[in-house]
């Protein structure tokens, strides 16, 4: 049970660093993913971008395929629109 609990702490660790350096990433290079993938959703996994379509659907389908684990990658929709903002 105590090991258990270690390897799990170890791997949301894990799983923390990964995605904290994807979100990184994304905040660093916006202006360049804008400009390539713009509208589109983009999964970003260890400051790489791994998947991108216009479909959030179809980037979930590559995570899983390649064999990442989601809480580890960054997925967001980009846009160069600003939301609309109802006060």
């Amino acid at each position: 049970m105590v090991g258990e609990v270690e390897s799990d702490r170890s791997q949301i660790l894990v799983d923390l660093t990964l995605f904290e350096r994807s979100v990184k990433a994304v905040i660093d290079q916006f202006d360049d993913l804008i400009s390539k993938y713009n509208n589109q959703w983009i999964a970003v996994h260890d400051g790489m971008v791994v998947s991108s379509s216009p479909s959030h659907q179809r980037v979930l389908e590559d995570v899983d395929r390649k064999g990442l684990r989601r809480s580890q990658v960054n997925i967001q929709y980009l846009t160069d629109t600003p939301p609309v903002m109802v006060l």
